[in-house]
């Protein structure tokens, strides 16, 4: 963990409370009892480590009744999700594992990652357009036209210049001399 690497995750999916520390106090006396510290001991990493515990400090964390603990019940369910970002999901994860023991284990996290992690990029679709039907294409253009021809709003006319290939509608001087509008390619 102290490498240079750039990122080092470790998970941890156990109880942070140490059930021999009260025995060991007893047997060690009290003049060295004092330096055996409730929950497991703390750790030390580099920048780009990010440690995740299935509970906080000093608490016990739950088995669950199932295959995993709720803690590794919920980690499988997002750790695989695309183009989710780990702190994103361990965000969900804890507010998983909170309901699942009714807020009796709160999930923590200690580190400092260095910019985004994601174990699953995002998913990208492409899409490919419609084939242009220039008769289709025509009559819906007319149809459209007429819908905005008496718009006063700007956004009309610039979706209708930005959706439609054929223009056969364009901006022109208008016949009355009164500045520009819209007319006919006809």
């Amino acid at each position: 963990m102290e490498g240079h690497n750039r990122v080092n995750l470790l998970f941890l999916d156990a109880c942070r409370d140490n059930p021999l520390s009260q025995t060991l106090a007893r047997s060690m006396g009290e003049s060295r009892s004092s330096v055996i510290g409730r929950g497991l001991a703390p750790m030390k990493a580099n920048a780009g480590t990010l440690i995740s515990y299935s509970t906080k400090e000093g608490e016990v964390a739950a088995d669950g009744k199932g295959k995993h603990s709720p803690y590794t019940e919920a980690l499988l369910k997002h750790i695989e999700m695309p183009g989710i970002e780990i702190g994103l999901m361990l965000r969900k994860v804890r507010e998983e594992v909170i309901a699942a023991t009714k807020n009796k284990q709160v999930p923590w996290e200690y580190g400092s990652l260095l910019g985004e992690f994601y174990f699953t990029g995002p998913v990208t679709i492409q899409v490919q357009p419609k084939a242009y039907n220039s008769a289709t294409g025509s009559k819906n253009e007319s149809l459209y036209w007429e819908f905005i021809m008496n718009e006063n709003d700007p956004a009309a006319f610039e979706d209708y210049t930005e959706n439609w290939r054929n223009l056969r509608f364009h901006y022109a001087p208008s016949p009355s001399g009164g500045g520009l509008g819209w007319g006919s390619k006809s």
